[in-house]
């Protein structure tokens, strides 16, 4: 079933010859995109094995939507990408929805919905709505993108008029998403040089708030994102056998979150030629590990306490000169504190973007960016492997 739908989506994409483009078969609209890219850094495998170059990061995605009735609208995409190792061009069912708009005020989505998260995350697979190539990563790290992009569950959602003082728009949603073994997630959640095993998100909810203000082009926004999970992953330990030997020793551990969340403050102000927009995210990862000792008919030993805070920000600009060329800069901040009561390890990383980009036409566009990134306190392979 799975080159079946790797077989339709590149049928689609030889028969459109376009990167992005859509149809009205009847009452049902297609779209499709896709893209590639090279990448090549001098000193940081950032995000996939680069410093020789490479051409693994592409993505391609085709959506179905159509109106039932007045209110009620469902919609589908398929999607399929590969960054270095993980993605390896596999199809996956991204969002299958139906919405129904009862009132401006009060809507009911359900299925495998988006998440409404930050700014971008509902809109970041469409590439020609945005002059970079790469969100900031200290936010949309490409590397999550599986377990934020959409959750199987439902959500609330409505505009609310507040006189002279605009809209507020509010989303509140509740869902479960699997965590795939193979997935960006699950190597960055394995512990020293031990493999994640497996894990459950059990659920994810929270709620999004954006005021759309009396300002043209002007908005702002606050969410709040919280859930809950559990991960097996292996971890090598020395076991002491003598005063000047020890053996490296695999131990399964229980790595339980304890009570997590995502905070985040959002401005945006669009103004025909002009965006800006910032956003500032703190994430508490803190949690319970606990050494699994089953395996040798074992009772567990008392857990480790380790603290995870991270915070991150960026200030985004982006002016379209000429109606074929626009440029973009950003400034990206993350660093991560580990176990912060005893200031043990901080990690940094600070990202300055330049991007330009060039509309051929309607449906082609090329792009070039270019990446000053810092790294204190990561390793280069860990480089890969930041959790915002």
């Amino acid at each position: 079933m799975k080159k079946v739908l790797q077989i339709l989506i590149i049928f689609f994409l030889f028969i459109s010859t376009e990167t992005g483009k859509a149809w009205n078969v009847g009452e049902v609209s297609i779209h499709g995109f896709a893209s590639t890219g090279y990448m090549r850094s001098d000193h940081n495998n950032f995000l996939l094995a680069s410093e020789d170059g490479s051409f693994e990061f592409n993505e391609v995605g085709i959506n179905l939507g159509t109106a039932i009735t007045e209110n009620i609208r469902v919609g589908i995409q398929l999607y399929s990408f590969d960054l270095g190792d993980i993605g390896n061009n596999d199809v996956s069912l991204d969002w299958a929805f139906l919405d129904y708009e009862w009132k401006e005020w009060l809507g009911l989505r359900v299925g495998k919905i988006k998440i409404p998260y930050g700014l971008y995350n509902e809109t970041q697979d469409y590439d020609m709505l945005r002059t970079c190539i790469l969100l900031p990563q200290s936010v949309y790290h490409k590397y999550l993108r599986e377990v934020l992009i959409s959750t199987q569950g439902m959500a609330l959602y409505g505009k609310l008029p507040l006189s002279r003082a605009g809209k507020l728009k509010y989303n509140l949603f509740f869902g479960t998403s699997e965590i795939s073994n193979d997935g960006g997630l699950a190597k960055q959640l394995s512990l020293g040089d031990g493999p994640f095993k497996s894990g459950t998100l059990q659920y994810i909810g929270g709620s999004r708030l954006t005021w759309l203000t009396p300002i043209k082009g002007l908005k702002g926004g606050a969410n709040y994102v919280f859930f809950s999970m559990d991960y097996l992953a292996t971890m090598y330990v020395d076991i002491p056998l003598s005063p000047s030997l020890s053996l490296k020793t695999p131990i399964e551990v229980v790595f339980t979150l304890d009570n997590p969340y995502i905070a985040a403050f959002s401005l945006e102000y669009d103004f025909g030629k002009l965006n800006i927009s910032a956003e500032y995210f703190y994430m508490d990862f803190s949690g319970w590990i606990i050494p699994d000792l089953s395996q040798w008919g074992l009772p567990p030993l008392p857990g480790e306490k380790r603290s995870i805070r991270s915070s991150s920000y960026y200030t985004l600009i982006s002016y379209r000169l000429t109606n074929w060329l626009e440029l973009g800069s950003y400034y990206s901040i993350y660093y991560q504190e580990q176990n912060h009561d005893s200031d043990e390890l901080t990690q940094r990383m600070k990202d300055l973007a330049l991007s330009a980009r060039f509309d051929i036409n309607q449906s082609w566009l090329v792009k070039g960016e270019i990446h000053l990134c810092q790294l204190s306190g990561v390793t280069e392979i860990q480089s890969r492997s930041i959790t915002p």
